[in-house]
Order: structure tokens, then sequence, then C-alpha cells
């Protein structure tokens, strides 16, 4: 009777001993399972962290060009409203009749070549035409006049 309990206790013990041995393996195995799992997301966040520096990276280098051509964009307005300026200056007369101004100068210069007064009555209108200023109508006059005498 002693052996079959003695028997029985050692079969109990060796089944609570592979119980505890297997649980053993199980929580090995779980916890290399974790390990894997958090290796995992170790590698992921690296990547990501990677990935988000390289995103900031080229977010910088964007701004950057971004500054660049808002400033060219702002030297080519800069450039074509004074280029505007400069052709409303130069070419002001919308509607302006060429031919009539041409047949006017060619009346202005023979009257003005033969020595006729003629000249000096063409003269505004010719100041008329080409939008003269005061002074450039005076500076005009006073050649007329010295050419006359």
């Amino acid at each position: 009777r002693v052996e079959a309990l003695e028997r029985e206790r050692s079969k109990t013990f060796e089944d609570q001993a592979s119980a505890v041995s297997h649980m053993k393996e199980r929580l090995v195995a779980k916890d290399l399972e974790r390990v894997d799992a958090l290796t995992a997301s170790a590698r992921q966040l690296a990547s990501l962290e990677t990935r988000l520096h390289q995103a900031n990276h080229a977010c910088q280098a964007l701004a950057l060009d971004r500054t660049r051509l808002e400033e060219e964009l702002e030297d080519v307005k800069e450039k074509i409203a004074s280029q505007l300026a400069t052709a409303n200056k130069v070419i002001p007369m919308e509607g302006l009749d060429v031919l009539y101004l041409k047949n006017v100068i060619i009346k202005f210069l023979q009257a003005t070549f033969s020595g006729t007064s003629s000249s000096q009555a063409l003269l505004p209108v010719i100041a008329t035409l080409l939008q003269f200023t005061p002074d450039e109508f005076k500076e005009a006059q006073a050649a007329v006049l010295s050419q006359m005498n």
C-alpha cells in the first residue's frame, strides 16, 4: 500500500513536473512571439521614423523652393510692370492715324525747309498728335524759329 501511494505520489509529481515543463515551454514560446512582435514593431517604428525624417527634409526643400519661386515671381511681376509702364510711355496714343501723322510731318518738313510760316501752323498739330508736354512744345517751337532765322 505504501508502495502504491509512493507510486501515485511519484506519478502525480511527474505529471505536475511535466505540466510545469509544458507551461514553461508555452510561456517561452509566447515570450519569443512577443519578442519577435516587439522586434518587428521596433523595425517598423525605425522605418517610419526614417520616412518621417525624409518627408520632413523634402518638405523643407519644397518650402525653400516655394520661397525662391515666390521671389522669382515677384521679380517677374516687377519687370512686367516696368515694361508695361515703359510701353505705355512709348506708345500711349491708341487710335492714332499714322497715315495722317505721316502726311502732317511731310508738310511740316516741306514748309520748314522751304522757309514758309506754315511750319509754325503745323507745329501745334504735330504736338497734339504726339502728345508733347508744354516743355517739349516750347523746345520744338524754338527749333522751328531758329531754322526760319
